[in-house]
């Protein structure tokens, strides 16, 4: 699965709340009750944009996966929030 995050404006802010992103985007995948385990590519960043690559080891139920997406996006909307982040887009694919 991907995740692409889309800022309407390239700023600096973008690099200083990546760490805390993925930490709590770890965070979020160790909580899932799931015996497999979640391969990350490093983080990618293009123009506006940071896209992440992740897969699960082993195959997991769609409600696991839902529950690992759902609880990223709210962790993801609080990060930007509070860095004072108004204008982007989050994407799964």
């Amino acid at each position: 699965m991907k995740l692409i995050l889309t800022f309407k404006k390239e700023s600096d802010e973008l690099k200083r709340i990546v760490v805390p992103m993925i930490t709590i985007i770890t965070a979020l995948r160790n909580a899932i009750d799931t015996d497999s385990d979640m391969v990350e590519n490093p983080a990618i960043f293009e123009d506006d944009k940071i896209i992440m690559e992740m897969f699960w080891g082993n195959k997991v139920s769609e409600e696991q996966e839902n529950n690992f997406k759902n609880r990223t996006l709210n962790a993801l909307r609080f990060i930007f929030s509070e860095a004072g982040i108004e204008n982007y887009e989050i994407k799964w694919f």
